[in-house]
């Protein structure tokens, strides 16, 4: 037990203290974004096989940022991220697969980059994609649907909850999500369609979503410090006082009345 809370005591002091983010997609021909499914197998295996990005410079940037949105939340994720891989591609496509891979091409690297606010921008991707896969919605689309795919509903909800968790994810982590809103230009690259909407969407939920985190912090804090009943009741807020469901919250009432429990055996 005390090795366990060890582990978690680490993990929490070893982040630095989240978009509307997107799931992208790439059409081969036109070479531009286009919303995708988190199931296509056909996008998946094509990134699988192309290269590692080939600018040491740029990829070393991207793993310092992928490096701190994940430990950020990796008490969360157990086994169920099993990567972020940063392939060479000219097509702008980042998408979580199954297996808890998720692939970033270079066109999204550069991207990010040229908008000024590269850490911000890529963690606002990656913490976008990760919020498809702490939410498990790849696996229960395969189990569901697996021959029709998705509906359009069902993708829009998949992406707004997605686009929510992952400005948590970035605001956890230490960056900006003002950088994101204010840069229209780099939203309507990434989703040329529907950019406009998408920051509509951020607007209408970054400062609630700020609040959110920083209560959220505060109860991870209280909990170190041994003040588990301040804790709980942080906790509580953020999953009572808002429209949002962050799992995160949960997972940590359940690791409280887990040791209270052990506790009261003892």
């Amino acid at each position: 037990m005390r090795r366990a809370k060890f582990g978690i005591i680490l993990t929490v002091f070893m982040t630095v203290i989240l978009s509307s983010g997107l799931l992208y997609g790439g059409d081969e021909k036109k070479g531009g974004p286009q919303a995708t499914s988190t199931t296509d197998s056909n996008i998946c295996d094509s990134l699988q096989k192309e290269q590692e990005v080939s600018n040491r410079g740029l990829l070393d940037r991207a793993r310092k940022v992928q490096y701190r949105v994940v430990n950020s939340i990796s008490h969360l994720l157990n086994e169920q991220l099993n990567g972020i891989h940063f392939k060479e591609s000219p097509v702008k496509n980042a998408v979580a697969c199954g297996r808890g891979n998720i692939y970033i091409t270079s066109a999204v690297l550069s991207m990010c980059d040229s908008s000024g606010y590269f850490e911000d921008c890529l963690s606002f991707v990656i913490g976008h994609e990760l919020g498809h896969i702490t939410t498990h919605f790849f696996w229960e689309r395969a189990l569901v649907s697996p021959a029709s795919g998705p509906s359009k509903k069902e993708l829009e909800s998949e992406e707004r909850q997605a686009d929510t968790l992952g400005v948590f994810y970035m605001t956890l982590a230490g960056y900006n999500i003002d950088n994101i809103v204010k840069n229209s230009k780099f939203l309507e690259e990434i989703d040329e369609n529907n950019y406009k909407m998408r920051i509509q969407i951020a607007e209408e939920t970054v400062e609630g979503i700020k609040q959110v985190a920083y209560m959220y912090q505060g109860g991870v804090y209280m909990y170190f410090l041994g003040m588990r009943d301040y804790a709980k009741e942080l906790f509580k807020w953020v999953i009572n006082n808002t429209e949002y469901k962050f799992p995160e919250a949960y997972e940590w009432l359940g690791i409280i009345s887990f040791s209270e429990g052990i506790n009261r055996l003892e």
